[in-house]
């Protein structure tokens, strides 16, 4: 199993954390939870950072059915 299937496999389960800062952007883009979680699961790994101080953690990008 891929990184990108782990990650769909948390997210649907709920098992996923959101940072302050991606909370902040959901909010000042007028995202909801269901928009994120709907974006994951056919999205992209943009950038991974396996070593974060903080732990493994990646930025994802994908699209809504709404586009």
């Amino acid at each position: 199993m891929d990184k990108l299937e782990k990650i769909n496999k948390l997210v649907r389960f709920g098992l996923v954390r959101i940072t302050q800062h991606a909370h902040q952007e959901m909010i000042a883009e007028d995202f909801i939870w269901q928009d994120l979680f709907e974006g994951i699961i056919p999205g992209l790994i943009i950038e991974d950072y396996p070593e974060h101080r903080r732990g493994a953690c990646c930025l994802l990008g994908g699209t809504t059915h709404e586009g």
